[in-house]
Formats: C-alpha cells, sequence, structure tokens
C-alpha cells in the first residue's frame, strides 16, 4: 500500500507541475520577465534570477520558447538598438508591448498597422519639432524629414521661381529651430509726379539795374513714372523705374533784367552866352561821363542845342573825344535823349555856346 500511495504521489506531482507550465504559456511573459518558482525549478541553477529582477533579454522557460505565438524581432529607435521576443500581431501592439512610447508625429517603418514578421526590424525615426515660417505667418510642426526639400515635400510647400527658403533646400533638417520660407512678389506700380519748370533769365539794358520783368509765368509739367516694386512677405524691397512718360511739358518762366546803370544827374550849370558858338552835329555813348569835346577844355560850361527839335540843356565838358568836325560834342546816352532825340537816330544838328 505504501508503494502504491508513493507512486500515486509522485504522479500527481508531475501532473500538476505539467499544468503550472501550461497555465504559463497561455499567460505570456513581458520584455521585463521574470522567472517563477515553477520556472526556476525547469531552469539549470546557473540560469535562475531572483523573482522581481529585470532580465535584459526575456527568459523563457523551454515549453514558453517553443510557442509558435513568440516573435525575435529587432528594434532600431534613434540610434538605440533592442533585441526582443514579443506576441503581438502588429508593430503598434509591439512596441507597446515593449513599452516604447510613439508620438503621433513618429516614423515607423513598417507602418504602425502591418503585421509583425519573426525576426523582422522595426525602425523608429522621431519628429523633430520646428518652427515654420511661410510668408510671415509661423506655425509649430513636428516632421521626421531628413532635409528642408523632404519637410516642404512632406507639408506640400511649393517654391515660386523668386521664393526661396532659410536654411537652404537641400541643408539638412535642424534639431531645433527656425525654417523660414520667403514669399517673394513683384509687381508695377504707377505714379505722376511734378516737372518742375525752370526759370530763363536774359540782360536788358533797357531797364535799370537791380530792376526786372516778367515776361512770362512759369507752369510745372507732368509725368507718369512705372516702376517695377519687389516684396518680400509683403513688406517693399526695393522698386526699379521701368518707364516714364511725359504728359505734359513744363512752361519756363521767362524774365528780364536790368543792367543799365542810372546816369548820375549832372550838375547845374550857370552862365551866360559868351557868343562863342559852335554848330556842328552831336553824337551818344554809354558810359559814366557826361559830355566829351575834342576843342573844349574839361570843365567848360556850354550849352547844347537840338536844332530839330530846339531843347537845350547845359552840361560840363568832363571828357576828351576821339572824333572830328562836324562832331562837335559827344554826349551820355541819356542826355542825347532828353534833347528829343532817340538812340536810333545816332546823330542829330546842334550849336554848342560856351557859358561863362
Amino acid at each position: 500500500m505504501a508503494f502504491r500511495t508513493s507512486i500515486f504521489a509522485k504522479s500527481a506531482g508531475l501532473l500538476l507541475l505539467a499544468a503550472m507550465i501550461t497555465l504559463s504559456a497561455f499567460a505570456g511573459i513581458d520584455e521585463r520577465a521574470t522567472a517563477s518558482v515553477v520556472d526556476t525549478l525547469r531552469l539549470p541553477p546557473e540560469q535562475a534570477i531572483s523573482a522581481g529582477t529585470p532580465a535584459e533579454q526575456p527568459v523563457l522557460p523551454p515549453a514558453i520558447a517553443a510557442s509558435p505565438d513568440a516573435k525575435s524581432v529587432t528594434v532600431i529607435d534613434t540610434g538605440l538598438t533592442i533585441h526582443a521576443e514579443v506576441y503581438s500581431g502588429q508593430v503598434a501592439q509591439a512596441l507597446e508591448e515593449l513599452n516604447i512610447q510613439l508620438a503621433s508625429a513618429d516614423r515607423v517603418t513598417p507602418s504602425r498597422q502591418e503585421a509583425i514578421a519573426h525576426g523582422g526590424t522595426i525602425l523608429v525615426e522621431r519628429a523633430r519639432t520646428l518652427t515654420l515660417i511661410d510668408g510671415g505667418e509661423s506655425q509649430e510642426i513636428e516632421s521626421t524629414a531628413k532635409t528642408i526639400q523632404e519637410l516642404l515635400d512632406e507639408l506640400d510647400i511649393t517654391l515660386e521661381e523668386n521664393d526661396r527658403v532659410e536654411p537652404a533646400a537641400d541643408a539638412s533638417l535642424p534639431e531645433t529651430g527656425d525654417i523660414n520660407v520667403i514669399r517673394v512678389t513683384t509687381e508695377e506700380a504707377i505714379e505722376e509726379e511734378s516737372i518742375p519748370f525752370d526759370t530763363i533769365t536774359t540782360d536788358d539794358n533797357s531797364l535799370e539795374k537791380g530792376t526786372s520783368v516778367i515776361d512770362q509765368e512759369g507752369e510745372n509739367g507732368l509725368k507718369r513714372l512705372t516702376y517695377e516694386v519687389t516684396y518680400e512677405d509683403g513688406e517693399e524691397l526695393e522698386r526699379e523705374l521701368i518707364e516714364e512718360e511725359v504728359l505734359s511739358e513744363a512752361t519756363p518762366k521767362k524774365v528780364r533784367r536790368g543792367t543799365k546803370v542810372a546816369a548820375p544827374t549832372p550838375a547845374p550849370v550857370t552862365g551866360t552866352p559868351t557868343g562863342n558858338i559852335q554848330t556842328g552835329r552831336a553824337t551818344y555813348y554809354w558810359g559814366p561821363t557826361a559830355a566829351a569835346s575834342t576843342t573844349l577844355p574839361r570843365g567848360t560850361n556850354v550849352r547844347v542845342t537840338n536844332t530839330n527839335t530846339g531843347r537845350s540843356l547845359d552840361v560840363v565838358i568832363d571828357d576828351t573825344g576821339g572824333f572830328s568836325y562836324p562832331t562837335v560834342i559827344d554826349l551820355r546816352s541819356d542826355l542825347f535823349q532828353q534833347l528829343g532825340a532817340p538812340l536810333s537816330a545816332g546823330v542829330i544838328p546842334v550849336t554848342v555856346e560856351v557859358l561863362q
């Protein structure tokens, strides 16, 4: 009886052990596997680990390791390589099983919904957080692009002919910072501008010096200017004149400026006729002196009479002349006119009488 009891007890113990192993296989283990009491019993002493101690690789009892549900995978996450056994069916579930957290913008290859392949590799690329400024408008973005151009393609951003991006399109995507898309546009701008009039001044010796006469008032003209204006992100950068059209010409102002030197008032001449009279003709000249004679000395008081008009004036001879008879006296132009003769006459008949 004792022999049968011993046999029965041993059989029961084996059945109990098998049942516990089967239950462990259905329950599964995770990446931080710990060995149970039963597992410890089944493992060689040098492989046994204490309960609650994390393992670098899953510690699987022989019965579990043989499970057809376990898959061996390699995960490469930002340069870190992880070898593990998982039981999930999809990539996303496997990463969750391995406690690998993903952001929505992170890229996973194969995709998160694809099935796990035994012995496969899962590549995790972490998204970078950047500020995108497009045409002056900024937004925060996340991307796994390798270059600036890949980022633009990913965001469906097109650069027009004159647009540019900083950093350059072929530059590597930075870890942080700003990506600046500068929008460059050009358009024509038309403006009207006045044309200032010129002032034309001519000298006039018939006008006293210091006086002037306006013969024609000036008037501004008008022209149309067409510019090509360049904008960056809506701000004017530069403008270039491409066409100029005169709509109305400016009218110049015309001024005559006097240059005539006012003749000094001759000193009054007093005296009585002496009977010394010269008959001939008088001419005129421009100058400061009053009268010139070739026969009478300076300081001689004379009365000059225009025999055509009968007008007379008394003057003092204060210059000598280089003329000869029949010219008997040369008068300053204003005195010549006082005798009632226009300058255009050139000469007039006169008598010159010496006064005492």
